[in-house]
């Protein structure tokens, strides 16, 4: 299918997989005349790349993850391909603790809004929460 549909279908937008192309994350087939060419099959791994961006993973990562998918894991490769994913995990753990922290620190703001409390008291809420105690 061309550029425009699969990009209908990974719900993304064309210049999305135009830039996964450049960064070298995802490269469909060519046809003849240039145009890139996506089968139904590349929709996993598109949305895999789309899901990591969500997750904030540089692309950088994403390209490494991609070489992981793509290669495997030998005997000589085996302590670096464990190596990678513990950094991802923690990584990924990190990540989550801080939305945690940012969504109760939300329902937090948004109760002290509602119950019409003092902009001087939003302040302090956000100020401990840059101090990791919200």
């Amino acid at each position: 299918m061309n550029i425009a549909q699969f990009a209908k279908l990974a719900g993304c937008t064309v210049e999305t997989l135009r830039y996964y192309d450049r960064a070298e994350l995802f490269q469909p087939l060519r046809r003849g005349n240039g145009y890139r060419e996506y089968a139904q099959t590349d929709l996993d791994v598109v949305k895999m790349i789309i899901n990591l961006r969500k997750a904030d993973v540089d692309v950088k990562t994403i390209k490494q993850i991609m070489v992981l998918f793509e290669t495997p894991v030998t005997t000589a490769c085996y302590d670096d391909t464990l190596s990678f994913i513990a950094g991802q995990k923690q990584s990924f753990k990190e990540k989550a603790e801080l939305f945690t922290r940012l969504a109760k620190i939300t329902n937090i703001l948004e109760s002290q809004v509602m119950n019409g409390e003092p902009l001087t008291t939003l302040q302090r809420t956000l100020k401990k929460a840059g101090e990791g105690n919200a």
